[in-house]
């Protein structure tokens, strides 16, 4: 019995100094994820200050450029030549897509180093959605695209939201349906009230669809679908993403309904406040 009860003993210990270094080993792999942590994080805190600054400081010489080629469109320093003022629209056109990726640049970096602005207050759905169809009334024009606003007779309720965010939220949506709807093709906006307390737009598009097995990817930084790319529209694949990120911080949804060659449907959920 003794020479068992001292073999058991002996065991125990063994086994006790193989947990006591397996534990030792766990501490220091925690240790070292978490200094790896800290570096991730530290570098991706570089990156979004790198992103923030390289941003401002590439806006305003464009900004000029701008300036100038609008001044020269104008006529300001003289009458063009056609060729001359064909040259100009496609480097002002040019000069407004780097702006746009630009500032989408900001508002990824500002939304992911958490400064996103955010200062919410009551307003009326119907109000936003008529400044946006007023803003894209140029594109919508350009490409003979036929816009057909539903909403209730009465206004039916104001939600809480900031006013600048909420206005790239459908400013990037309807851009979108328009770029993606064949030239002569309907986009459709739709508000109803399906509960009390919910307020939904609908923004449907005629255009090629997403195919199924892309659309998980739609709301992912960057991405843009194969038929996105295909078609040569211009996009930077970070506007829904952004889209995604001012719904949550709004507590809203958003989700879509897609068919291939039929066109897509974006759908907003928003509280309506009491």
């Amino acid at each position: 019995m003794a020479s068992v009860s001292e073999s058991t003993v002996e065991e125990l210990r063994k086994l006790n100094a193989e947990m006591a270094e397996a534990s030792k080993l766990l501490i220091r792999k925690d240790l070292e994820l978490t200094r790896a942590n800290e570096r991730l994080q530290a570098l991706d805190k570089t990156k979004s200050e790198f992103i923030s600054v390289a941003s401002h400081q590439l806006r305003t010489p464009l900004s000029a450029i701008k300036w100038v080629i609008n001044m020269l469109l104008e006529g300001d320093l003289g009458a063009l030549q056609p060729e001359q003022e064909s040259i100009l629209r496609k480097g002002y056109e040019s000069n407004e897509r780097m702006i746009r990726l630009i500032n989408d640049m900001l508002v990824v970096s500002r939304i992911e180093a958490g400064k996103f602005a955010h200062e919410p207050i009551p307003l009326y759905l119907e109000d936003i959605l008529d400044n946006v169809l007023l803003g894209i009334e140029g594109l919508r024009r350009k490409k003979n695209i036929m816009v057909k606003w539903s909403m209730p007779k009465e206004k039916f309720g104001k939600v809480m939201v900031d006013p600048s965010s909420m206005h790239s939220v459908f400013e990037n949506l309807l851009t979108n349906a328009i770029k993606y709807t064949p030239s002569g093709g309907v986009v459709s906006i739709t508000l109803t009230r399906p509960k009390e307390r919910e307020a939904l737009v609908m923004v449907s598009d005629s255009g090629m669809g997403i195919p199924k097995d892309e659309q998980k990817n739609i709301f992912t930084r960057f991405y843009r679908s194969k038929n996105a790319i295909r078609s040569e529209t211009d996009g930077s694949g970070l506007g829904l993403y952004i889209v995604k990120q001012i719904i949550a911080k709004h507590y809203g949804k958003i989700w879509f309904e897609s068919a291939e060659d039929k066109g897509t449907t974006f759908f907003v959920s928003l509280d309506i406040i009491p």
